[in-house]
């Protein structure tokens, strides 16, 4: 795998499949924005734009997005910020889908 970077415009993102509520994610390679990088994310969870958060645009559309950490059977998602200003990880648990080119991160 890469040294983690800022998210690209043009990435090949990868669908994660959560066991607890069977429901598909994005996750887009490269950590969402520099404060989250510094922080260990490596990809960004990418959804719809709810207007909770400021957007990022990838592959030609907005997104609001979340700092990743990936694994092979879970994701660490940051959803929140502590006190001292690191980011919350919550676990989610799942499998990963191949994306178009039939890839999978691992």
């Amino acid at each position: 795998m890469s040294t983690p970077s800022l998210l690209a415009p043009a990435t090949n993102s990868f669908s994660f499949i959560s066991a607890e509520h069977k429901t598909n994610h994005t996750v887009a390679p490269g950590a969402p924005c520099e404060w989250s990088l510094k922080q260990g994310a490596t990809h960004a969870l990418l959804l719809f734009p709810r207007g909770f958060a400021t957007t990022t645009e990838v592959n030609g559309l907005e997104w609001e997005t979340r700092p990743v950490k990936i694994a092979k059977t879970r994701i660490y998602v940051g959803v929140d910020e502590d006190e001292a200003g690191g980011i919350v990880w919550e676990t989610w648990t799942g499998r990963w889908e191949a994306n178009l080119a039939g890839e999978k991160p691992f």
